[in-house]
């Protein structure tokens, strides 16, 4: 039975370690200012690094900026709710207005794609307190996974 238990354990745990494996990229979120006055831009870097061993192609737009074209944004205040978007924040995370220039970008594997966002653009942040922000990018190999980025955290002071 012990043995049983701990095969299957093992099972278990590698069906996880293939699953995390199979990821083709990370994404690491770094603010360029973990506090910020109200009112002020927040701008944040995103780094994705090609895990795998083939060369992965993506969308990104001109230049390093506007990134939150291509990834979806996610701010909660401390209690985690979800912040209310600005008018073009509404455009761009949840009325699907993403018809810009873009660029198709190949990441050979260990290489890594650099882009900025400021996320005071897409969502309401004018009130002091700490927020939780991540963000998400469809998986090249299945559009349906979204890979998620490290959590961070802001603070807006008055």
């Amino acid at each position: 039975m012990r043995i049983l238990l701990v095969l299957l354990m093992l099972g278990v745990t590698g069906i996880a370690y293939s699953q995390v494996a199979q990821q083709p990229f990370t994404i690491t979120l770094s603010a360029i200012k973990s506090e910020v006055k109200a009112g002020a831009p927040i701008p944040l870097h995103i780094v994705l690094v090609n895990l795998s061993q083939q060369d992965i192609s993506v969308f990104r737009s001109p230049g390093h900026g506007h990134a939150e074209l291509f990834y979806t944004v996610t701010v909660s205040d401390s209690e985690g709710n979800v912040l209310p978007t600005t008018s073009y924040g509404d455009a761009i995370l949840n009325k699907g207005a993403r018809s810009v220039s873009k660029i198709l970008t190949t990441i050979k594997p260990g290489e890594k794609l650099e882009e900025d966002a400021t996320i005071s653009d897409l969502f309401d942040m004018k009130s002091a307190g700490t927020y939780k922000v991540v963000v998400k990018r469809p998986s090249p190999l299945d559009l349906n996974v979204l890979i998620q980025s490290n959590e961070i955290s802001i603070t807006v002071t008055d």
